[in-house]
């Protein structure tokens, strides 16, 4: 009965209008602003809606027949209140509605500064939500780690925090070794009773664990390593090295937020037992006193194996770039740069803050006479009888020693040579990597010495 055009008809319909709560009553709080519009909103298109149905004409006929005009008002104002209430419940859930979804909004948005705050997307709080946070070089005592890890960082910015073990006789441009993590993995292998050279293919990564919850051992230093390594907020990438972290590994793993990348680089196993075995020399006549000054030959390529494997079983799954202290004396500049881009786009390492490496920094670090030196080296060795071809260019040559020819020690020495050159000729040829690789059996050698 209702009519929105002019007619015989005339406007009657007295509706009370709402009016919206006064400012003072509505939420304050600058969070909730959002709310207070829509509550504001509502009240306001409720006043709006109920003046819209105020002004609908009802049938009402100017013959002045009164009944029928009360009826028709009547039956006017009744529907006009149903639609009003439906107008009003209408209105009540749109706001209900757009309240919750704002308070959802602004709870999803409160957990995410939350979590962020507590750690728990630490590759979104350190802004390079993706990436590794860092690497680590593996690689055994005097294989060339100190000079890569060297040019690393000086070349191309890479982080190791501080402080470090101080420059020595035996390596006069410095370790790149955080002090706290050297002694931290000794408190581990001193707790298993072992040291960096000897008994350390007995070391047990959870064993360390449980020694460090247990209260065994003692963590201060690993507690300052870790606030360096798991606290990378918008800070370079940083290269951890320690050759005891070829035994350690599994260990640190453990406790990083993270998992690092991992640099491994190995060196010609005989010239790796010849410069410890120098090294020996030197520190007799400087009286300095080691438990290994008494280490031969064969012990020392015994100990090369095992940080070798090590180095590799342990990095297993882990992204690796591989590299050789020969390549990295051949071609520097080159080398060096390969490995820097293979840690930013094959294992996505953050990357540093320089792009290239400059050649004033390879000549600081690479003496030129220590180059012409290996060569002249290689040269003689080549004059060498052989002992076995392994092929692929890959030969081992017999070597000086102190032990009579055919002796046993003898005997164990170049058998123990022939054990080191097999994993390094694998090395070169890439069969060293997989993971089926079969090593040698050192815990059965029929020689067990004291770095078993």
């Amino acid at each position: 009965l209702l009519g929105l055009g002019p007619g015989p008809f005339h406007l009657s319909v007295p509706i009370p209008t709402p009016r919206p709560p006064p400012p003072s009553q509505l939420p304050s709080s600058a969070t909730w602003e959002g709310a207070r519009k829509a509550i504001w909103f509502k009240h306001s298109a409720s006043r709006i809606f109920s003046q819209f149905i105020s002004s609908l004409p009802l049938l009402q006929p100017c013959h002045g027949r009164e009944r029928v005009q009360q009826q028709t008002n009547k039956r006017g104002r009744r529907m006009a209140r149903r639609i009003q209430r439906i107008a009003r419940v209408v209105l009540t859930c749109a706001v209900v509605c757009f309240t919750r979804l704002s308070f959802i909004k602004k709870q999803h948005a409160i957990a995410k500064v939350l979590k962020q705050e507590v750690g728990g997307d630490v590759a979104a709080r350190n802004g390079h939500k993706g990436k590794l946070p860092g690497f680590i070089v593996l690689g055994m005592h005097r294989s060339g780690t100190s000079m890569l890890s060297g040019l690393l960082v000086k070349g191309f910015g890479y982080e190791t925090g501080g402080p470090l073990i101080g420059a020595s006789f035996d390596n006069e441009k410095g370790f790149y070794e955080r002090i706290d993590v050297v002694l931290q993995n000794d408190e581990f292998l001193t707790a298993q009773q072992a040291e960096w050279s000897f008994n350390v293919a007995a070391y047990g990564g959870e064993n360390a664990l449980q020694h460090k919850q247990q209260g065994n051992i003692t963590f201060e230093e690993g507690e300052s390593a870790l606030k360096f390594l798991n606290n990378r907020v918008n800070a370079p990438p940083y290269l951890q090295k320690d050759p005891r972290m070829c035994i350690t590994l599994p260990t640190w793993l453990k406790l990083l937020d993270e998992t690092p990348a991992i640099v491994f680089t190995y060196r010609h196993p005989l010239e790796v037992a010849m410069s410890l075995k120098h090294r020996e020399e030197l520190e007799v006549a400087m009286s300095i006193k080691h438990p290994e000054q008494n280490f031969s030959i064969e012990q020392w390529l015994h100990l090369w194996i095992i940080y070798n494997m090590r180095a590799i079983q342990n990095s297993e799954g882990l992204c690796r770039v591989f590299s050789t202290n020969e390549a990295v004396f051949q071609d520097t500049l080159n080398e060096v740069q390969r490995i820097k881009n293979e840690l930013t786009e094959k294992c996505h390492v953050i990357a540093p803050p320089n792009f290239k490496i400059s050649e004033e920094v390879v000549n600081k670090f690479v003496d030129p006479n220590l180059q012409h030196n290996s060569n002249e080296r290689n040269a003689k060795d080549a004059q060498r009888r052989v002992l076995k071809d392994f092929g692929g260019g890959c030969i081992a040559r017999e070597f000086e020693s102190n032990h009579p020819e055919k002796s046993p020690d003898r005997m164990a020495e170049v058998e123990m040579f022939l054990m080191a050159m097999q994993v390094f000729c694998d090395f070169e040829n890439g069969k060293g990597y997989s993971p089926d690789y079969e090593w040698p059996d050192l815990a059965h050698w029929k020689r067990p010495t004291r770095i078993n």
